[in-house]
Protein backbone atom coordinates (compact mmCIF):
# COMPACT_ATOMS: atom_id res chain seq x y z
CA UNK A 1 0.00 0.00 0.00
CA UNK A 2 1.68 3.62 -1.40
CA UNK A 3 0.11 5.36 1.91
CA UNK A 4 2.14 2.91 4.03
CA UNK A 5 5.99 4.12 2.35
CA UNK A 6 7.56 7.38 2.60
CA UNK A 7 9.33 8.26 -0.92
CA UNK A 8 11.78 10.28 -1.06
CA UNK A 9 12.59 12.14 -4.71
CA UNK A 10 16.14 13.31 -5.70
CA UNK A 11 16.47 15.90 -8.75
CA UNK A 12 13.79 17.95 -10.34
CA UNK A 13 10.86 17.81 -11.20
CA UNK A 14 9.30 19.75 -14.14
CA UNK A 15 5.67 19.70 -15.69
CA UNK A 16 3.51 21.03 -17.99
CA UNK A 17 -0.16 21.41 -18.39
CA UNK A 18 -2.37 22.43 -21.34
CA UNK A 19 -6.31 23.06 -20.27
CA UNK A 20 -8.97 24.42 -22.21
CA UNK A 21 -12.14 25.00 -20.71
CA UNK A 22 -15.48 27.11 -20.75
CA UNK A 23 -17.04 28.65 -18.39
CA UNK A 24 -20.82 28.87 -19.08
CA UNK A 25 -23.89 30.70 -16.83
CA UNK A 26 -25.93 28.57 -15.53
CA UNK A 27 -27.41 30.26 -12.11
CA UNK A 28 -26.69 33.50 -10.74
CA UNK A 29 -22.92 33.54 -10.01
CA UNK A 30 -23.14 29.72 -10.60
CA UNK A 31 -21.00 28.71 -13.74
CA UNK A 32 -20.84 25.03 -15.61
CA UNK A 33 -17.17 24.82 -17.58
CA UNK A 34 -16.52 21.73 -19.45
CA UNK A 35 -12.34 20.99 -19.92
CA UNK A 36 -9.70 18.97 -20.77
CA UNK A 37 -6.09 18.65 -19.44
CA UNK A 38 -3.13 17.76 -20.87
CA UNK A 39 -0.22 17.04 -18.60
CA UNK A 40 3.05 15.92 -17.77
CA UNK A 41 5.28 15.57 -14.78
CA UNK A 42 8.80 14.41 -15.46
CA UNK A 43 12.29 13.83 -13.02
CA UNK A 44 15.39 15.19 -14.23
CA UNK A 45 13.83 16.08 -17.36
CA UNK A 46 11.84 18.75 -19.06
CA UNK A 47 9.45 18.17 -22.66
CA UNK A 48 6.38 19.96 -23.94
CA UNK A 49 5.33 16.60 -25.66
CA UNK A 50 6.99 13.48 -23.65
CA UNK A 51 4.70 11.39 -21.32
CA UNK A 52 1.58 13.54 -21.60
CA UNK A 53 -1.52 12.50 -19.97
CA UNK A 54 -5.12 13.50 -21.29
CA UNK A 55 -8.20 13.94 -18.89
CA UNK A 56 -11.46 15.31 -19.27
CA UNK A 57 -14.00 16.61 -17.21
CA UNK A 58 -16.81 19.60 -15.68
CA UNK A 59 -17.57 21.50 -12.86
CA UNK A 60 -19.32 24.25 -11.12
CA UNK A 61 -17.69 27.11 -10.31
CA UNK A 62 -19.47 29.54 -7.77
CA UNK A 63 -17.84 33.16 -7.26
CA UNK A 64 -17.76 34.48 -3.68
CA UNK A 65 -16.56 37.52 -2.29
CA UNK A 66 -13.26 35.52 -1.51
CA UNK A 67 -12.60 33.69 -4.40
CA UNK A 68 -14.22 31.09 -6.21
CA UNK A 69 -15.57 27.44 -5.04
CA UNK A 70 -15.08 25.01 -7.39
CA UNK A 71 -16.64 21.37 -7.91
CA UNK A 72 -14.78 19.18 -10.57
CA UNK A 73 -15.30 15.83 -11.78
CA UNK A 74 -12.63 14.81 -13.81
CA UNK A 75 -11.70 11.58 -16.09
CA UNK A 76 -8.55 9.96 -17.73
CA UNK A 77 -8.77 9.30 -20.96
CA UNK A 78 -6.58 6.31 -20.79
CA UNK A 79 -6.04 5.17 -17.44
CA UNK A 80 -3.36 3.32 -16.34
CA UNK A 81 -3.68 -0.51 -14.90
CA UNK A 82 -4.40 -0.14 -11.41
CA UNK A 83 -5.34 3.81 -11.89
CA UNK A 84 -8.71 5.19 -10.71
CA UNK A 85 -10.34 6.06 -14.10
CA UNK A 86 -12.19 9.24 -12.57
CA UNK A 87 -11.76 11.90 -9.49
CA UNK A 88 -13.88 14.35 -7.75
CA UNK A 89 -12.13 17.73 -6.87
CA UNK A 90 -13.34 20.95 -4.75
CA UNK A 91 -10.92 23.81 -4.22
CA UNK A 92 -11.46 27.29 -2.92
CA UNK A 93 -9.41 30.11 -4.31
CA UNK A 94 -7.28 30.48 -7.62
CA UNK A 95 -4.41 28.18 -7.78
Amino acid sequence: DLNDQATAIFGTQTFVNYRTQLDLPFVGSLRFGPFLDVANLLLDNYSFTQGLRAGAGFGFHYQTPVGPVNFDYGFKLDPHPGESASELYFSIGVL
